[in-house]
């Protein structure tokens, strides 16, 4: 009786193993795993709330500081001999003493103003936990672009294998019926040789395209750092005439969308408006800066003659800049770069 029971127990559990549905991933569900498991999208968020403690940090700059200390000092002397005079001679005693003291200092100290520097260290802090927000957005948009090529790239081999494997069929029945026709005569045996051949060309595409299609799914999967041997496989949608005549966006559209929403763009402004903040931050502890001074802070070439042009924090206002493109003469897009107050060659170094 009990081996009739574990019988039929495992012939039970053998059924329902093909109920198990295998999990099939979905385009939105491969963009939000990779989301929330990358490793890079991880490090770029800890790295953003990093530059937030630093700008905390630099607006506690204009808080007052106070300093508390203590010392404390305890000394224990055993058996201290202790000599008395009496009339008739002397007496010698002895005991142990325990000695303390301690002192306490207190002191604080307030910026009042220095310069401006404290409110620019600010704005620098908050630019730099902005670009560290736009860097996250950057490495998640770019992961998202990734998982969506390849999952295209695998709906366009599966259906090249079905393709394929149509074909092969196709071509074996060919094969099958040229062969019957060479039988009775009806049929050359060049002409079955090159069904064959046919065939054989047939069943090498269908091969490549599985091979294509394995690879892009393994691309897949190292992207989303799914591990071990879990069978991955992806949805196939079905895809209506209504979605395949869908009226694409026009290319003017798609390019102003992308200046609006792309962080790139906007990581870009921020990155001038980190670098203006620095080169004024210079210039309030140096009292000049130079044109290549500016030029190295935008990531730029120096020129020869940016060295002989400069601003000074006695003479000039901070420097400000806006930025905006125009054509050249040969078509080509140039970024034009204006000041609030120009350069001068007059400048001097002082200390």
């Amino acid at each position: 009786m009990r081996i009739i029971f574990l019988s039929a127990l495992i012939f039970l559990s053998a059924c329902n193993f093909p109920a198990m549905a295998q999990k099939v991933w979905t385009l939105q569900e491969c963009l939000d795993y990779a989301l929330a498991n990358n490793i890079q999208v991880k490090k770029n968020k800890i790295a953003s709330e990093s530059a937030e403690q630093d700008v905390i940090a630099s607006k506690g700059q204009r808080l007052p500081g106070v300093s508390l200390g203590s010392n404390q000092n305890v000394a224990w002397r055993p058996y201290s001999q202790q000599t008395i005079n009496l009339t008739n001679g002397t007496m010698s005693t002895s005991k142990s003493e325990v000695s303390y003291n301690g002192s306490y200092s207190l002191s604080g100290n307030w910026t009042v103003w220095n310069g401006g520097r404290i409110g620019k260290n600010i704005e620098k802090s908050k630019y730099s936990q902005r670009i560290a927000d736009l860097q996250t957005e950057q490495t998640a948009n770019s992961i998202q672009e990734q998982i969506a090529q390849l999952y295209i790239q695998i709906l366009y081999e599966n259906e090249a294998v079905k393709i394929d494997s149509s074909n092969v069929k196709l071509a074996e029945l060919q094969v099958e019926r040229a062969k019957e026709r060479l039988k009775v005569g009806d049929l050359a045996k060049v002409d079955v040789i090159q069904l064959e051949a046919q065939l054989t060309q047939d069943q090498y595409s269908l091969v490549s395209a599985k091979s294509q299609l394995e690879n892009y799914k393994l691309q897949l999967r190292q992207l989303l750092e799914i591990h071990g041997d879990t069978p991955f496989e992806v949805a196939i949608p079905t895809v209506s005439d209504e979605d395949v005549l869908v009226v694409l966006p026009s290319k003017s559209s798609v390019y102003d969308a992308a200046l609006n929403q792309r962080p790139e763009i906007e990581s870009g402004k921020l990155n001038i408006e980190s670098a203006k903040n620095k080169i004024n931050e210079r210039m309030l502890c140096e009292n000049y800066v130079s044109l290549n001074d500016l030029y190295d802070e935008l990531g730029m070439e120096p020129t020869k003659i940016g060295e002989d042009l400069g601003w000074n924090i006695f003479t000039d206002r901070l420097i400000d800049i806006s930025f905006s493109s125009q054509l050249a003469d040969d078509g080509t897009p140039c970024l034009v770069m204006d000041y609030s107050v120009a350069p001068r060659n007059d400048y001097y170094k002082t200390n």
